[in-house]
């Protein structure tokens, strides 16, 4: 039982069969470097980082100090990287907290060592070269030896790696080539000129599946450590890999409307005959986007049923003309349920996104329920809790 029916279950045996597909397609000394970046793709980075660290992954990347802070405050012997942009009035907390920061400035790098020194600390930092992404980064230049050169000499800063990102693993096998051998032929100059460089990695999800080859020290798998990837779903089977949530809720009334009556706001839908019509207490706050409305399924009873009008803040409705169903029958809008079942991919296409973006809409609102073994092991709710 649950405070409130509608919730996302994890199925932590389905991380750790991800986990062991990642590590068939990788050198077996390269590290993994878990994404857990948006709370973990929301499916809530303490739990999800609790079982990789059982699982020997001792490395993680997020996207920004506050979710390195609120994941050190649980793991103190695990490294944190944080990918993104730190202002320069969180290195203080950030280094007191042994998070490793991204600098791709002599500038940033100067003040962090500043501060490290003002407090009596050293700071982990890691080199960031843009090979192409053009987004963050040192671009490939003679200038920017000479400030990674600077960097290396400053007191309280320690470089413990040098990364880069892939703009187009999955489908530019030309370009992720280019950016590889860049990287490569960027960080060897480093290296002659005596600058001790950590851990060097460029992989992603894309490039650990489709080039493996350019695997290094570390690979930062993300979607893929949560079971999919943000192409077609026959890819994220062929890798070994399974989603590792199903989004599920339940019957809250049943009633069957009179040809020429409509549904939801601006009556959008509207029956053409006898329609037997379910509410589900889930909706756009919760995730399920009210672009969706309309093109999406749910699962009752072991049948799709397809949801009608426009999906509300906290509600939706369904065709169940035809379906034996009650109020408290569950309700799965993605995962199994008999012989049916509803792919993630369908749920992110409705909504016009790939699986990545769309994942990070679902609302902390959705009681997240860990399962392993067949059994709760922790859920966050927490009024029950």
């Amino acid at each position: 039982m649950f405070s409130r029916p509608s919730r996302i279950e994890i199925d932590l045996n389905r991380l750790e069969k991800n986990i062991e597909a990642i590590r068939k397609h990788i050198p077996e000394k390269t590290k993994i470097i878990a994404i857990v970046k948006s709370n973990a793709y929301s499916m809530g980075d303490v739990e999800i980082v609790r079982h990789l660290v059982e699982l020997g992954i001792s490395n993680f990347a997020v996207a920004a100090t506050s979710e390195g802070i609120r994941i050190r405050r649980e793991f103190k012997d695990i490294e944190i990287l944080v990918l993104g942009y730190t202002p320069e009035y969180l290195y203080e907390s950030s280094t007191r907290n042994n998070l490793t920061l991204t600098v791709y400035s002599y500038d940033a790098a100067k003040k962090i060592n500043e501060i490290s020194n003002k407090i009596g600390m050293d700071t982990n930092v890691q080199i960031k070269l843009d090979t192409g992404m053009n987004r963050l980064g040192f671009k490939n230049t003679g200038e920017s030896l000479e400030e990674i050169s600077k960097i290396s000499k400053l007191s309280n800063i320690k470089i413990t790696g040098i990364f880069s990102h892939f703009a187009d693993s999955e489908e530019n096998k030309e370009f992720t080539e280019k950016q590889f051998n860049d990287y490569i032929t960027f960080t060897k100059k480093l290296e002659e000129m005596g600058i001790e460089l950590g851990m060097k990695h460029i992989n992603n999800t894309g490039g650990v599946f489709l080039h493996p080859e350019y695997s290094l020290d570390a690979v930062r798998p993300g979607i893929a450590l949560y079971g999919t990837h943000d192409g077609r779903k026959e890819d994220a089977i062929d890798f070994g890999l399974e989603f590792i949530a199903d989004i599920k809720s339940e019957v809250a009334h049943v009633k069957t409307i009179q040809p020429g009556e409509g549904v939801s706001y601006g009556l959008v839908f509207k029956a053409d005959k006898p329609t037997k019509i379910a509410t589900i207490p889930i909706g756009y706050s919760d995730g399920i986007l009210r672009a969706m409305s309309g093109k999406i399924d749910v699962l009752i009873q072991g049948k799709r049923c397809k949801q009608v009008g426009v999906i509300c803040m906290d509600q939706l409705m369904v065709d169940v003309t035809g379906v034996d169903c009650n109020v408290g029958d569950e309700v799965v809008l993605v995962g199994e349920q008999g012989s049916e079942k509803i792919w993630i991919n369908e749920y992110s296409e409705a909504a016009d996104e790939c699986n990545t973006p769309f994942l990070t809409h679902l609302s902390p609102r959705l009681c997240r329920v860990y399962i392993k073994d067949g059994n709760i092991v922790k859920s966050t709710d927490e009024i029950l809790n």
